[in-house]
């Protein structure tokens, strides 16, 4: 990705909460996309071909209601025993995924939002419903099977970007089901959407 391309990004996100990029399987030349969570914008850049040919980038924003970004942090630890320690803000509980989401989301978005600690996704669906959907979902991991040193999990709607951005550690004795996590949720009311 050139330069001018991530100082836009960069320009338009505001501080950066978290970023990834990877190589874009859809992208015949194996170009990244990219996607920037800041303090002003979520911003994502998508590899495209122009009429001519070229390779170009789509840049698509959600930009924020300044002032708009509230933050709770959710540290999730089961026990061996299936109890769960779980410290948080006591927000308003959502409904758990659904096998089929009502909320716009794929049966992989809703498979992977099913991983993360029942707090995390009821603060991330929260503000959505079947009638104000989830327009984008994007996620992004990286580590080891026992260990995730990066984990961001973003939907964007109309009115607002919500995220779970942390890391998740499988001690000795759990499995992934009962994993302990360590993240911020984030949400930010949207002002305007450039792009699709």
């Amino acid at each position: 990705m050139s330069e001018k391309i991530r100082g836009r990004l960069a320009e338009q996100a505001g501080d950066v909460i978290e970023w990834f990029a990877w190589q874009d399987p859809y992208s015949s030349e194996k170009r990244p996309r990219a996607v920037v969570l800041g303090t002003r914008a979520l911003c994502i850049a998508e590899p495209r071909i122009d009429v001519t040919g070229r390779g170009v980038y789509e840049l698509n924003r959600y930009e924020f209601v300044p002032g708009s970004h509230k933050t709770v942090p959710v540290e999730h630890r089961p026990g061996r025993g299936g109890g769960v320690a779980t410290k948080v803000a006591p927000q308003p509980r959502a409904p758990l995924p659904k096998p089929k989401s009502d909320l716009g989301l794929s049966s992989q978005e809703t498979g992977q939002l099913g991983n993360l600690p029942p707090t995390a996704q009821e603060l991330l669906q929260a503000p959505f419903s079947s009638k104000d959907r989830v327009r984008r979902c994007e996620y992004w991991y990286s580590g080891h099977a026992n260990r995730l040193d990066v984990y961001i999990f973003v939907l964007a709607g109309r009115h607002f970007v919500t995220a779970a951005v942390g890391t998740q550690q499988v001690p000795v004795g759990h499995t992934v089901a009962s994993a302990h996590w360590n993240l911020t949720c984030h949400r930010l009311a949207v002002d305007r959407i450039v792009g699709s």
